[in-house]
């Protein structure tokens, strides 16, 4: 009778045993199944969160004179992995009319209006206005014509307000002037550019759907009196060297992972002095993100590890009394000739047999359990509030104090996950088994016909 044969039929004559045995098993694959299947839910949800979140970084190169270039963009922009930019650039001009009378400038909830700023306002330029962060962050929609795009030439896109105050529409002109009192109180730097002015269309009109945040105002920055031109129009006004250049620059990656590597390399680019600017990552709902994900993994570690140790200590325990028992048996087959390896491959079978099933319906309960499980898991490692820390040097990170949410990730069993159960439960078995059994396998047959008198 070979050791198959002999494994079935034990296990059919001693059903309780193999009950006891089977529901022993069950739950130790539901428990290992939770493990594996949340544990493969977040390596997804990481890539999903690398993906979905993307991450950005700016740089500001308002220290620098003037460095941060087209063409120092142009190379940027053609590293791997940037997926997007903004350049940008900021200051402050007087607005007239196409025939030289100034505009109306909203002075109602300023706080002051400087001498030489009645009729000043805020002039950005971008390279994509619909990129920068007033209408990124501070709510600023398009309501009519369109944005200003790179490329862009002698066009604005001015606020509503100033707009109607002004009668203003789409297709009219409007001067962007520099006058004594701007250079002279050292609003704005640079020499011989008081009386500089220049012509841009109206391309489009705004709208600020957000109130202005500060409290203390002067005029010339309050939200209506903001105009957004193009980057050829912004340099015209404010010479820097005679290339076209940005102030800061935004830039969009498709991997948060590659913000470091993708920081250094610019560093290494000629065109501009780096110590002179300072880089900012934007990616702290991904860093909130990842450390959550780094938590809930580690906790399932250490839980798949907590499972197997138990498990491994109660197999041996049960095993191992169930082997002081069989010591009759056991002298027998040696009696008869049975190798012991022969009678330890009896006992694998015999666990083995009852494991495949215990794990087959294990899979099946595990379905529902799972998800409840898993999004316990979840909640225990998205609950603490992450702070990203700032960078020593002139790279920072954004700071936080708002947890991320994690709740979207799906936690199910795949037959992935079962097939690492019955790999796991395999060599947990043979460790059990074997540790349980040579023990008295390792018996001489007198000694074990000593023991049984």
């Amino acid at each position: 009778m070979n050791w198959i044969r002999r494994a079935v039929l034990y296990n059919a004559r001693k059903k309780g045993k193999t009950l006891l045995l089977f529901l022993l098993l069950l739950v130790i694959g539901i428990l290992l199944l939770i493990c594996f299947s949340v544990q493969r839910a977040t390596k997804t949800a990481a890539l999903n969160v690398r993906q979905s979140l993307k991450g950005a970084f700016s740089i500001d190169a308002g220290a620098s004179g003037g460095q941060l270039t087209e063409g120092v963009l142009q190379a940027i922009r053609q590293l791997p992995g940037i997926t997007g930019y903004n350049g940008r650039s900021a200051s402050y001009a007087e607005y007239l009319h196409e025939d030289g009378t100034p505009l109306q400038i909203r002075t109602e909830g300023a706080f002051q209006v400087v001498e030489g700023f009645e009729h000043a306002g805020k002039v950005v330029a971008d390279s994509f206005t619909e990129k920068d962060e007033f209408f990124t962050e501070k709510g600023f929609e398009i309501e009519e014509g369109s944005p200003v795009t790179e490329g862009g030439k002698y066009a604005a896109v001015i606020h509503r307000w100033l707009a109607e105050e002004n009668d203003l529409q789409i297709g009219d002109t409007i001067l962007l002037s520099l006058n004594e009192q701007m250079v002279s109180d050292d609003v704005m730097t640079g020499e011989g550019i008081a009386g500089k002015s220049v012509q841009v269309e109206i391309k489009g009109i705004f709208e600020s759907t957000e109130p202005q945040e500060d409290e203390v105002l002067l005029s010339h920055v309050l939200y209506e009196n903001t105009i957004f031109i193009d980057v050829q129009s912004y340099c015209e006004l404010f010479p820097e060297g005679g290339d076209a250049y940005f102030e800061s620059a935004d830039f969009q990656v498709d991997d948060p992972e590659k913000l470091d590597a993708l920081i250094q390399q610019i560093r290494e680019l000629e065109g501009a002095s780096w110590d002179q600017c300072t880089f900012t990552k934007h990616a702290v709902d991904y860093e909130n993100a990842r450390k959550s994900l780094e938590a809930l993994e580690q906790i399932v570690v250490i839980l798949s590890l907590a499972v197997l140790a138990v498990s491994a200590a109660l197999l041996i325990l049960i095993l191992a009394m169930w082997m002081r028992g069989r010591v009759h048996e056991t002298g027998v087959y040696l009696a008869m000739g049975i190798g012991r390896w022969n009678i330890l491959l009896q006992h694998l079978a015999e666990v083995c047999l009852t494991a495949v099933c215990a794990f087959a319906v294990a899979a099946v309960c595990s379905r529902n359990i799972t998800g409840f499980a898993g999004e316990y898991l979840l909640k225990q490692a998205a609950a603490p509030e992450y702070e990203a820390a700032r960078l020593s040097g002139n790279e920072q990170t954004e700071q936080t104090e708002d947890p991320v949410e994690l709740t979207q990730i799906q936690v199910g069993v795949n037959g992935q996950d079962i097939l690492f159960v019955y790999g796991a439960g395999t060599v947990l078995i043979i460790f059990s088994v074997t540790a349980a059994g040579i023990p008295v396998l390792r018996l001489k047959p007198k000694e074990i016909l000593t023991k049984m008198n």
